[in-house]
């Protein structure tokens, strides 16, 4: 954004001295100045406030960066550095509830590491194990970044992807057993979506509903490339209906907890580990 160039150098900061100040680091506002990523509402107010901006220029500037984060779609592209689409990370990063619907894969909010590891190592076979385990460290702290502020995170998970035997029987029992243990924070809910449920409103369509601070809503639909984000008022209800349904037809809370410890006392039975402490919750 060139204004907020012109207003740090107005206030006579380098980009290294702006950066500090900001809590940034330099990387991260070099690719806001150079429109590399869109910046968000939280950080233009905080850049002006490091630059001395006047209350009403400031409010001015959030707001217009709020609208821009808010207009149309967002393509994510393959080949990103993290693995993720940067306007991803941003639009985590001011969510206050993120809901997901997954068909084949534990959403990667929730995943073990081990499981992680397994995910991206399958996915991108080209990729070294150093470069697999950075990748999947990189997921460990958006995990992080999300329990810390306290996302409400809501998940509805079909069974298939509880039972697929992703990494081996042992990676898939810790993943299932850490799902019982996020099951226990407040701030998750899960949901399985029975195996013998012969169809649904969302068949192969897996995807995320995004609220944000500000109330802008977002849906992340996955596609070959990655994902799509759409706003549209219509696009933004229709899975808003969807994710009704969906969660009327998954098992209720304490039936999930239940399966998911059945779940994983079954992927221990296939290895030569001792069972898991499986926290069940009881009715």
């Amino acid at each position: 954004m060139s204004r907020l160039v012109a207003l740090r150098v107005h206030a006579g900061f380098d980009i290294g001295d702006a950066a500090e100040r900001a809590g940034f680091s330099q990387s991260k506002l070099s690719r806001i100045e150079s429109l590399d990523v869109g910046v968000s509402g939280d950080d233009t107010d905080t850049l002006c406030q490091v630059y001395g901006v006047d209350d009403e220029t400031r409010h001015a500037l959030v707001a217009l960066a709020r609208q821009a984060k808010r207009k149309g779609w967002w393509q994510v592209f393959p080949g990103d550095e993290l693995g993720v689409s940067t306007d991803l990370l941003e639009l985590e990063d001011d969510s206050t509830q993120i809901r997901s619907y997954t068909d084949v894969l534990i959403p990667g909010f929730v995943q073990t590491f081990e499981y992680a590891c397994a995910v991206i190592g399958a996915t991108s076979p080209m990729l070294d194990r150093s470069t697999v385990e950075y990748h999947a460290r990189v997921r460990m702290e958006r995990q992080q970044r999300l329990r810390d502020r306290g996302v409400e995170r809501w998940l509805i998970v079909d069974e298939y992807a509880l039972r697929r035997n992703i990494g081996g029987p042992s990676t898939m029992a810790a993943m299932i057993e850490s799902l019982i243990d996020a099951a226990n924070d407040p701030s998750v809910s899960i949901q399985i979506l029975p195996q013998d449920l012969s169809e649904h409103v969302a068949l192969g369509m897996p995807f995320k509903l995004m609220t944000l601070r500000d109330g802008a809503r977002f849906v992340h639909a996955d596609t070959l490339g990655g994902g799509l984000y759409l706003e549209a008022d219509e696009q933004v209800a229709n899975q808003e209906d969807r994710w009704s349904k969906l969660a009327a037809q998954a098992l209720s809370f304490v039936e999930t907890t239940t399966q998911l410890g059945l779940i994983a006392q079954y992927q221990r039975s296939r290895t030569h580990d001792q069972p898991g402490s499986l926290r069940v919750a009881q009715e």
